[in-house]
């Protein structure tokens, strides 16, 4: 599991990302939560999209929103972390992206998430 650092100007936000499905396809869900003291395990967003139709995924390859307010989390394409495949899937009126999962270590276990809470309430 890593701890990201995202710097907004006059904040820093620590964040941790936890792997998960949707229910509706069972596509890859990658939810973003907060790792900050006293805000530990709080979402702080969702990564992925779920699409109507979605096209077959290969494995570790997830669908990605990045317009909106998921437009700050393009920066995870230039990290060890993340590839874009440059495949696109349409979803309304914009494109997703398709990337790849390319290192595991990012991803908190639910008791990774529970360790990081508690170590939080202890400062």
């Amino acid at each position: 599991m890593e701890i990201l650092e995202i710097d907004f100007g006059n904040e820093k936000e620590k964040i941790i990302f936890r792997k998960n499905s949707y229910q509706k396809d069972g596509t890859p869900a990658i939810e973003v939560l907060s790792a900050n003291p006293n805000e530990t395990g709080l979402p702080f967003g969702v990564l992925t999209v779920c699409v109507e139709n979605p096209p077959k995924l290969e494995e570790n390859e997830i669908i990605v929103k990045t317009w909106s307010e998921n437009e700050f989390f393009n920066f995870l394409k230039d990290t060890k972390y993340f590839e874009d495949t440059g495949h696109r899937v349409q979803t309304g009126y914009v494109e997703a992206e398709i990337w790849k999962i390319t290192d595991e270590s990012l991803f908190a276990s639910d008791e990774e998430i529970e360790a990081i809470c508690m170590l939080n309430e202890l400062k």
